[in-house]
């Protein structure tokens, strides 16, 4: 993906979200690849065609459409009898760069030897492995830029046949559509009329955008269903048309943007200084220099009189009223406005990708008010209704207001007052019922699966599952068990989590995940809705055995 991919280095939300890594980072990782069916089809006819075919392929899309995603792919699947050479064209290459490379990648030494004498060695080199059962490929990416005399270059090399005329080297050529233009430059000459296979690259379609973001949560350890949902992901599509390069600019945006803010770190200076809403420190030292300045002219008063007495001995003396003791204090000056600023500001693209990510993030925001809070958010204080009718919020008494340690750190958080951080979704695919605030797991509840810990580890790493909801206490799992009315192909497990017991509730047992995706495309309307995670069973054994016992 080239598309101005999100930067290597790990963002705050892999940790937030306890992720193991980055989902829709710079760096293409072999679980990240989906196999959408059109690109799967294309690798599927580069594999055969440069086992059997004689033509130079070249795979074209624009610049995020998934070309080097594929290209690693066909690394990955090439046969063993197979010498494959990946050559970079990114800074746009010369010729004897290109052959440089070529060297390089299978494993030839070039020091030293003229023009004339690589290109010598470079044939024997492949007439050598052909006839030993071996075949030499060069993959090419970013070819688009390559110079007019490295492209000519390439195809000499793609033109050279073996004595039964054998092309002794397979050519695929991965680049925009700036590829295709050059290869009809009349400095090609005849070159240019070798057989040619050309495949396009095209944007997923809606349902494999969907897939495509829940293929990378579910590969990164991603446990929760927000900021993903059914309308963020509709709005992704929408934006980026479908282009893998600008879906993972969305995604990784918008969990960026759904993140709480980090607090400024307090001023040394001020410390011990209170920073409360009602008495900011910026009011205070107003405060305490306009009484400072009353009491100096209270206690000068004589002598700053003198100072306006007129020179004439017989005009009128003025005097200033003195202020009486008990007078209110004037207010003092409203102090400027403080203002919140985020220390790690999320990276922006451009002007069009953040009016975009703002629309987005109001979009999945609103969808989250609708969604029925999850298990771990506190319960509202109750309202009370005055003898007017008007509806007032229930006053704290002091043994409900929270204890706040001392020091700057406390005062600077309730100076700055940030919004209150978007909790993970305790559900591992699913938003889990309300619960109460309590929950007595000294008694199980009845209704828990007896298929346990011990089935779990039994059943092959390889199948796959459903979890449908996960949570740190059992009556999350017992609630969710009787609200949906599951009675068959459960399964329960207990694992760890920050210390703290984890309770997982799956379903089904399948052979693979294809099978797996189809089985919940069958649930129940409201467990779709709930996007069920699809997981192998080799990562709940992994948690399971995580568990301290």
């Amino acid at each position: 993906m080239k598309n101005n991919p999100p930067p290597d280095t790990p963002s705050r939300y892999t940790s937030y979200y306890g992720l193991v890594r980055e989902p829709f980072g710079h760096k293409i990782e072999d679980d990240l690849f989906y196999p959408e069916t059109t690109r799967k089809q294309r690798l599927d006819i580069l594999l055969h065609l440069t086992q059997f075919g004689n033509e130079i392929m070249l795979v074209t899309g624009p610049a995020g459409s998934g070309k080097t995603t594929l290209l690693q792919q066909f690394q990955l699947k090439a046969l063993d009898t197979w010498s494959v050479a990946r050559v970079e064209a990114a800074s746009g290459i010369d010729e004897r760069q290109l052959l440089q490379q070529l060297y390089r990648q299978m494993g030839m030494e070039f020091q030293g030897a003229t023009h004339a004498e690589l290109l010598e060695h470079m044939q024997r080199h492949f007439d050598t492995l052909q006839r030993s059962g071996r075949l030499a490929v060069m993959l090419i990416d970013d070819a688009e830029q390559l110079t007019i005399t490295a492209l000519k270059k390439v195809l000499e090399l793609a033109a050279i046949t073996s004595a039964d005329n054998k092309p002794l080297l397979r050519v695929i050529l991965f680049g925009s559509g700036e590829l295709a233009a050059k290869m009809d430059d009349p400095q090609l000459g005849h070159l240019a009329n070798l057989a040619q296979r050309r495949l396009d690259l095209p944007p997923f379609e809606q349902q494999d955008t969907e897939h495509y973001i829940l293929h990378r949560l579910s590969a990164s350890r991603f446990a929760a269903t927000e900021p993903f949902t059914v309308g963020a992901m509709h709005k992704i599509h929408k934006l980026s048309q479908g282009w893998p390069g600008r879906i993972n600019q969305l995604a990784h945006q918008l969990l960026m943007d759904t993140l709480p803010p980090i607090p400024l770190e307090p001023d040394p200076a001020l410390e011990g200084i209170p920073d409360t809403p009602g008495f900011p420190v910026g009011r205070a030292i107003a405060a305490a220099t306009f009484i400072a300045v009353v009491a100096a002219m209270l206690i000068f008063q004589d002598r700053i009189n003198q100072l306006f007495e007129p020179a004439e001995p017989d005009t009128v003396k003025l005097e200033l009223p003195t202020m009486p003791a008990d007078a209110p204090m004037p207010a003092p000056a409203q102090p400027p406005a403080r203002v919140q600023h985020d220390i790690e500001a999320p990276p922006r693209a451009d002007s069009e990708l953040e009016s975009a990510i703002t629309a987005l993030v109001s979009d999945a925001e609103t969808e989250s008010q609708a969604t029925p809070p999850t298990t771990d958010q506190a319960a509202t204080p109750p309202a009370r209704q005055t003898a007017t009718g008007r509806t007032t919020e229930k006053p704290l008494t002091p043994a409900d207001k929270p204890a706040t340690p001392p020091g700057p750190a406390a005062n600077q958080a309730v100076a700055t007052a940030p919004p209150a951080p978007m909790k993970p979704p305790t559900a591992a695919a699913a938003v889990a019922p309300p619960r109460p605030a309590t929950d007595d797991t000294s008694a199980e509840p009845g209704n828990l699966p007896a298929r346990r810990e011990e089935w779990l580890l039994a059943q092959p790493p390889g199948h796959y599952t459903l979890q449908v909801v996960a949570g740190e206490r059992l009556t999350t799992i017992s609630k969710f068990i009787t609200e949906h009315r599951l009675r068959d192909d459960l399964a329960f497990y207990v694992s760890a989590r920050r210390g703290k017991p984890w309770y997982g509730l799956l379903l089904g047992n399948y052979p693979d995940k294809k099978t797996a995706i189809d089985a919940r495309a069958r649930l129940p309307r409201d467990l779709r809705r709930l996007k069920p995670w699809v997981r192998p069973l080799r990562d709940v054994h992994k948690d399971i055995r995580r568990a301290p016992r």
